[in-house]
């Protein structure tokens, strides 16, 4: 398993113990920087929503007509972070929490980020290190595709790439 650094703290990846979620973050770390993939076809300047796919199908999920990349054709939810959002809301046990209840998002949940405040989803990533502060606080930090970054903060998309945006996670169960 690849260990990583996000400042000096070593990434709680190592306490996680549901192989599937392992699945999905080891994909996250091989191909959080690639637009080159024989099983899956890369959108130009938008594929957040695709990249979070992918990582859920390295996870185990199962395509649907409603979530599927077919022939390298990506359809439905796969292609659209407002359509996955409300997808993924759809199945057993998937929550949302919001930027308030930090302490309950996993390693391997998504954000979703609303950068206007226009009610859609206009971002997602997958959560791939969570820091545990002395005061109590959490910060989050995310991988994903169109701006493709391995360890961006939560905070400092929310608060200085677009100021006062609005973001909420999805709580994805270890049994999906």
């Amino acid at each position: 398993m690849l260990r990583s650094l996000v400042g000096s703290e070593m990434c709680i990846r190592d306490r996680v113990k549901d192989g599937r979620v392992r699945k999905q973050l080891d994909y996250v770390d091989q191909r959080w920087d690639t637009r080159e993939n024989s099983q899956y076809t890369y959108i130009e300047q938008n594929d957040c929503a695709n990249f979070a796919s992918q990582t859920l199908a390295a996870r185990g999920f199962e395509q649907s007509w409603a979530w599927r990349q077919k022939n390298k054709v990506p359809e439905g939810a796969w292609i659209s972070a407002t359509r996955l959002n409300k997808y993924l809301l759809s199945l057993p046990g998937v929550k949302k929490v919001t930027d308030g209840q930090r302490d309950q998002v996993k390693l391997g949940d998504l954000v979703f980020f609303d950068w206007d405040r226009s009610g859609d989803s206009d971002h997602v990533g997958v959560v791939n290190h969570i820091q545990k502060q002395a005061d109590g606080t959490v910060k989050i930090f995310y991988a994903g595709h169109t701006s493709h970054k391995h360890y961006r903060s939560v905070d400092w998309a929310i608060q200085i790439l677009h100021p006062n945006a609005r973001v909420e996670y999805l709580s994805i169960p270890s049994s999906q």
